[in-house]
């Protein structure tokens, strides 16, 4: 298939545990091979990694860590492992492609939820004692891709790399299975120029989130933070099912392009049933002339990792536009963002549009494409937060 190499191994490392204990960890280096990063600004290269071709019976991963090559530290912005729910043939166990190119039939659908990201300057991160993300059993994902997202803002040429992330994979089966929840991203809307402090807010909903967690404590381990070079504050705020806001589950207040933020919460934080939580974005976009479309060049995504692992996968929202239009870009086409009042009126649009829930995961989610005003969704008694 064009414009799709093969990977020449993933690397298993050998056993670490001693001989006399019950079970053991192996690391895995899952990398790419030899890949000429291309001289533009942005690429995002991946890679396959078949779990069956490796992998028999139930492992937990418990550590992870970046692994850049030398000489590559200024490409390798952050990297990604994404995971499909089904099988695929063994011989596209290695194989690599363009991210947002062409790629193999197989991985089309059901391969866009994340297992872990990390950045180049993000130190190892190990799970609490006792959880660890599950692989191995028909529930667990069957396919693990590696994303890697270059920013190659001097456009060298022939550069090489041979990075990826390395993980520590346990044989112990007697651990809480950990999960993901991935919070954010509205491609359908917009960020005019001129504004140092623009927020979008992004909601999971009580609805679906309840929904998910069927009944049970959700105890939130880690939070993880990705944005592009707009964003400069992220919350990830928590609301318990009386309308109260609660301390934040992640806060940064300098957020930076270069260093992707990775906090770790200990002792764990519960998420009842009933609870929600948002994921707020503040944009500076005083260097633009221009509106910026949010995409793939610019986002704003929050990761949960907590445990037990329940079904659902995605808990976000999408603004959705007025006047009846679907896509915002055609709404706003004709918007003059430098007539008096116009930043100001944008912004009372982002903050009090109505919003649709993105709700998904393995099964049905009745909040799925649900509609719900933004006023319904925000705290009834507020923390100062800014």
């Amino acid at each position: 298939m064009k414009g799709i190499a093969v990977l020449a191994c993933v690397c298993i490392s050998a056993v670490l545990a001693r001989p006399q204990e019950k079970y053991k960890n192996v690391t895995v280096d899952l990398v790419v091979d030899n890949f000429v990063v291309p001289s533009k600004a942005q690429t995002w290269h991946c890679a396959v990694y078949n779990v069956g071709s490796h992998f028999k019976g139930k492992h937990h991963l418990i550590r992870y860590e970046p692994h850049v090559s030398p000489g590559s530290e200024e490409l390798t912005h952050h990297i990604e492992v994404k995971f499909c729910t089904h099988k695929v043939p063994a011989y596209l166990d290695g194989v690599e492609f363009d991210c947002h190119g062409e790629r193999p039939k197989e991985l089309l659908k059901g391969c866009e939820n994340l297992f872990i990201s990390t950045a180049i300057d993000s130190p190892p991160y190990t799970f609490p004692p006792g959880v660890g993300l599950s692989l191995g059993t028909a529930l667990d994902p069957q396919v693990l891709i590696l994303e890697i997202h270059y920013y190659n803002h001097l456009f060298q040429v022939g550069k090489v790399d041979n990075s990826g992330i390395r993980l520590t994979i346990s044989n112990d089966p007697n651990m809480h299975d950990a999960g993901v929840i991935e919070s954010g991203y509205s491609k359908n809307w917009m960020i005019p120029p001129h504004m140092p402090n623009f927020e979008v807010p992004y909601y999971c909903t009580a609805d679906c989130l309840h929904e998910g967690q069927a009944k049970q404590d959700l105890h939130v381990f880690a939070v993880g933070l990705h944005a592009h070079k707009l964003v400069r504050q992220i919350y990830v705020r928590h609301i318990d099912n009386n309308g109260t806001e609660l301390p934040p589950l992640a806060k940064e207040l300098a957020f930076k392009y270069y260093k992707q933020y990775h906090g770790a919460l200990n002792p764990p934080v519960k998420v009842k049933p009933g609870d929600s939580y948002i994921t707020e974005c503040v944009f500076d976009s005083t260097s633009k002339d221009v509106t910026t479309v949010l995409g793939v060049k610019e986002m704003c995504l929050s990761f949960i990792y907590y445990y037990p692992r329940i079904p659902l996968k995605f808990c976000e929202s999408k603004l959705t536009p007025g006047d009846g239009e679907t896509d915002v870009a055609e709404w706003v086409k004709d918007m003059d963002f430098s007539e008096p009042g116009m930043l100001d009126w944008w912004q009372n649009v982002t903050l009090n549009t109505p919003i649709v829930s993105k709700c998904k995961g393995f099964g049905k989610y009745s909040d799925d494409g649900k509609i719900h005003q933004q006023a319904d969704l925000q705290p009834k008694v507020p923390l100062p937060f800014h």
